[in-house]
């Protein structure tokens, strides 16, 4: 002290010197009756401890006590005594005969005696004090020494366990509890924890070992599982609602004070609204979420809650965790908040609400049909360009903003509402722009199979005995089809916008003709739409279509003669028939006549006039014939004779000036048997035939050579056969020209010898 000043702790002094020590800061005195502590400034305790001390001395942790055991009849013995004063454990004693002194030093402990006799101590392993101790289930001791011996804390958990197992066999749970929940974070398995304590009497022990588990952050998916299931059985919504918001990064609460029900409306419905919207934007536009780092797993907690019927803290994990699915299933199955989910849905990127829709689409549109069809209008439908151009850098964000779904992967949803499903069909196809239709082909097909439909009611309404005046008035649909054909196969188009094939297909399966018609004809099908007139039993459609498409004759003729094989009388309708017939020249008489006297009911009045004006036109063609044949006979007559002088008569040339210049004529000369005359110089090298006849003779050539051509054709000869409405004629025409007895033999030989004829023409 500075000033060397005194202060009197205790009036009682020592009765022996060597009995004090200091100890942890600490000044120990010992007395017969007790071991006193002291500070600077007052006394700190006491240990009771009784004997006449002799002296007292520091060992490690113990203080080494020794005593006067003098016996009665004065042999002088004394005590060793080694005290852990911090535990109130006596750790040994030991007598001992004629004791001189004791030391204590870094090495131990050892004892000198009158004899000369040097005694050493070693303290025991820890393991075998705690062994004793065990034995003796002084387990709080056991703890406290390997605590003082700074044991392992796997050493410590372990004498915590073994603490606890006993106190749970002596049905001490809450001791038991407290002990175990030292133990975590060590090697001992939760699981041996856990399985102790799933009796239903002891689950307030299993949810505090629960809670520190996941507070240690070791808590696993079954952990969550088993504490949420214990926090449910409690109905303890305080202690579910901390454990929720723990980490969750947010005060504010989605739930409520006990299991979910329905939220209809009002505070409740804002409340719920609320989450999704922050899930939206946690969400992000085209993008992932990314919620909270949550100290439990989110998917196990959510599938809990929703089996206990607490919705809407299932809806609040689902937020926290950023899962749009998982909002959507609590709104729409377990809440039924229909309006809060479509709202929700149209937050989403395009993407995830055409995903959505699809998964949720028959739930919304069975809840609210009107609401739903408008989101899939605006999903099916090209968005905004200013949405594109406001979407950030991001190429997902910018692709998401030009996603447009397809009405096909929805048409199932509308299986009960068809009137609904029509009309997003319409709106879609007449809003959309040229190419901005996706599967455009299957929109066309679903819309011309709801036209075509025979009714076309929506479930509710039928249910209602409402459909008949809610009901699309089925010919004002059939007539919308023949546009949506039309519109699809517009005459500038190359290929249609939908199938052809399963167009007819629908038309044939419901009976729907003017699209047949229409069909067949743009597939240039004219025999299947006078056959579908004839099926219908429509002579003015059929005769009108055969004008429309009258330049086949075969189209005529198989109208003749379907107004022929009816049992009714037809008269008016053929002589419709044979008026075109007879005007377009389109079919022999002698095939008309064929076929109108397959009706044997047929009366002759009709067709008299026909076959009066038939055979005047023969007659007059006949005449015309025969003129031609006899001037054809006198021009070959003529050929001949002048062929027969050439051949015996001589020829004399009395031109006196080229044919080709003009001049008069200088040897050499050349003349041609045709009567030119030319001055050599005037042919040049040509002078093998005449320059003025080459043409016309190369022409007859070549068409010789093309009849002789055609003969070796039969195709040729046959198709045109059957193309011609006079197939006579056609045999005829190739008779008169010798093709008919032309074969390869005989053209060779006639070729032979007109390429010898060109080669005589004229002569020097």
């Amino acid at each position: 002290m500075a000033d060397m000043s005194k202060t009197i702790l205790d009036q009682q002094g020592l009765l022996a010197s060597g009995c004090t020590v200091l100890q942890e800061g600490l000044l120990v005195v010992a007395r017969d009756d007790a071991l006193y502590e002291y500070t600077p400034e007052t006394r700190a305790g006491c240990t009771a401890f009784e004997g006449l001390k002799q002296g007292l001395a520091k060992l490690r942790r113990y203080l080494v006590v020794t005593t006067d055991d003098t016996s009665p009849d004065g042999a002088a013995s004394s005590q060793l005594h080694l005290l852990d004063v911090r535990n109130k454990l006596l750790a040994g004693s030991f007598g001992l005969q004629g004791l001189a002194a004791v030391v204590v030093g870094p090495g131990g402990l050892a004892t000198w005696d009158k004899a000369g006799r040097l005694v050493r101590y070693f303290e025991v392993e820890l393991s075998t004090q705690l062994e004793v101790l065990f034995k003796r289930s002084l387990h709080k001791l056991a703890l406290d020494l390997a605590l003082c011996h700074d044991a392992d804390p796997q050493l410590i958990a372990a004498i915590r366990q073994r603490w606890g197992d006993h106190l749970y066999a002596k049905a001490e749970y809450e001791g038991a509890m407290a002990q175990y929940l030292e133990t975590i974070g060590s090697d001992l398995e939760p699981s041996y924890v856990i399985r102790r304590f799933l009796d239903a009497q002891r689950i307030h022990s299993l949810t505090r070992y629960l809670e520190q588990l996941h507070a240690a952050g070791l808590g696993t998916a079954d952990h969550t599982t088993l504490l949420l299931n214990c926090y449910t059985k409690l109905k303890d919504v305080g202690k579910l609602d901390a454990f929720l918001h723990r980490n969750a990064g947010s005060s504010s609460s989605s739930s409520s004070r006990g299991p979910a029900g329905g939220v209809g409306g009002g505070a409740a419905g804002m409340a719920v609204l609320a989450a999704a919207e922050k899930a939206a934007r946690r969400l992000g536009k085209g993008g992932k979420g990314e919620g909270p780092q949550l100290s439990f797993d989110p998917e196990t907690a959510f599938k809990v809650l929703r089996s206990a019927g607490y919705a809407q803290h299932a809806l609040f994990v689902a937020e926290q965790a950023a899962q749009p699915q998982w909002i959507l299933d609590v709104l729409l199955e377990d809440m039924g908040s229909f309006p809060e989910a479509l709202a929700f849905i149209g937050m989403l990127s395009r993407r995830q609400q055409a995903q959505a829709l699809q998964r949720y689409g028959k739930l919304l549109i069975g809840a609210a049909p009107d609401d739903t069809t408008a989101l899939l209008m605006a999903l099916c439908m090209p968005g905004p360009e200013s949405q594109a151009d406001h979407t950030g850098d991001s190429a997902d964000a910018k692709a998401d903003a030009k996603f447009v779904a397809s009405v096909a992967d929805y048409a199932q949803l509308y299986a009960d509402r068809p009137t609904r499903l029509l009309y997003l069909c319409e709106f879609i196809l007449f809003n959309s722009g040229e190419g901005e239709v996706p599967q455009e082909q299957q929109l066309y097909h679903t819309l011309l199979e709801l036209y075509l439909a025979e009714q076309l009611v929506d479930h509710e309404l039928q249910e209602a005995a409402a459909g008949s005046a809610a009901e699309v008035a089925p010919q004002a649909r059939r007539d919308k089809a023949r546009e949506l054909l039309q519109r699809g196969w517009q005459p500038h188009m190359a290929q249609p916008k939908y199938d052809p094939e399963h167009a007819l297909v629908l038309c044939r399966q419901h009976s729907y003709v003017p699209g047949l018609v229409l069909l067949y004809d743009k597939k240039r099908l004219y025999r299947e739409v006078a056959a579908l007139h004839m099926q219908a039993g429509d002579y003015g459609s059929l005769i009108a279509a055969c004008v429309q498409y009258g330049g086949d004759p075969q189209l005529w003729a198989e109208a003749l003669e379907f107004f022929c094989s009816q049992p009714g009388d037809c008269s008016s309708a053929i002589s419709q028939v044979l008026q075109h017939i007879e005007q377009g020249e389109l079919l022999p008489p002698l095939v008309v006549l064929q076929t109108l006297a397959k009706n044997k009911n047929l009366k002759v009045s009709i067709v008299k006039d026909y076959v009066a004006r038939q055979l005047q036109m023969e007659g007059k063609e006949i005449a015309k014939d025969r003129d031609t044949i006899s001037r054809l006979q006198a021009e070959t007559s003529a050929i001949k004779a002048e062929a027969a002088k050439l051949k015996s008569q001589p020829h004399v040339f009395q031109s006196s000036r080229c044919a080709a210049s003009g001049q008069a004529l200088e040897l050499p000369v050349v003349h041609f048997m045709c009567g030119h005359s030319f001055n050599l110089r005037s042919l040049g090298e040509s002078d093998r035939e005449c320059p003025l006849c080459a043409p016309d003779f190369r022409r007859v050539l070549d068409i010789r050579r093309n009849m002789k051509a055609g003969a070796l054709k039969p195709d040729e000869f046959f198709s045109q056969l059957d193309a011609s409405a006079d197939g006579f004629g056609v045999v005829a025409e190739h008779f008169g020209r010798g093709v008919m007895n032309m074969t390869q033999q005989s053209m060779a030989s006639q070729g032979v010898a007109a390429g010898a004829g060109a080669g005589a023409l004229g002569q020097l």
